[in-house]
Parts: C-alpha cells; structure tokens; sequence
C-alpha cells in the first residue's frame, strides 16, 4: 500500500505499517511503525546522519539512489536487554531544495532510524526505503 506522510514524501509499505505525525520545531518529524519493527525520521535543515551507527556491532553501510538522490543506508545490530535489535538507517543529504528566506535556500535532510525485531523485519524496512518518493522533483542541474 502506498503511505504519504504529508510531510514532504512518501513510500510504499505492507499492510499493517501505520505513521504517526509528530510536532517538530524546525523539521517534519513522525514515527513508522508496525508490529516488527519502530521508525523516527526528521526531515529538516539539520537531520542527523545517523553516522553513529557505526559504533554498533556489525555496521555496515551501502550507497545507493533513492528517487534520483544520493541515499546512505546503514546497519548495525544492538545487543542487550531482550534480545538483538536490528538497526536500520536511512540518509539522504540532499533530500529536497527549498527557498528559506533566514537560510538564502537550503538543502533539506532525510534520516530515518530504527529497530527491528528480526532480520527479516529490517529488510522490510530496507526495501520500503528503496520506495521512498519526494514531493518535489529535484532541480535541474546539481552540483556536488
């Protein structure tokens, strides 16, 4: 099924995915969440890189396209408690070009971060990610 956030992109997910719209102060903010597995993203002027993952046992990270622009997906699992949890992450740097007056026009992030019950929950939440679908399309030209 498809899902929009309404919050600047959407994607397409197994039924039983659900997304909770959070207030966010500078960013749209919001949760994913199904029975296997929890998602934040912020979608802003400053999301997070998720960079830290990579202090978690067995991170790896990959690059890839997602609708056009230059994506990060990072993995890692986390030990303790109840169990491995599954970390997955999403980074897109150059998500979406918007005119902000304080900013001159800026680039805005995506990160999505998470945890999921079983591996085969986070390759759910990895092929959702390869779904992904901005508002905007990019701008013609882009310079690195």
């Amino acid at each position: 099924m498809r899902l929009d956030t309404g919050q600047g992109f959407g994607f397409y997910a197994p039924t039983g995915v659900g997304h909770e719209r959070r207030q966010g102060i500078d960013s749209a903010v919001g949760a994913i969440v199904a029975p296997g597995f929890r998602l934040q993203y912020d979608f802003g002027f400053y999301s997070n890189s998720l960079e830290g993952m990579r202090n978690e046992a067995a991170y790896s990270e990959y690059e890839t396209r997602i609708d056009g622009r230059r994506a990060i997906i990072r993995r890692a699992i986390l030990r303790g408690g109840n169990g491995p949890r599954y970390l997955i992450g999403l980074y897109v740097e150059r998500a979406d070009w918007v005119w902000a007056p304080s900013l001159q026009g800026a680039w805005r992030r995506l990160g999505i971060v998470g945890a999921a019950a079983t591996e085969q929950d986070r390759d759910t939440v990895e092929r959702m990610f390869t779904t992904i679908h901005f508002d905007r399309r990019l701008p013609v030209t882009i310079r690195r």
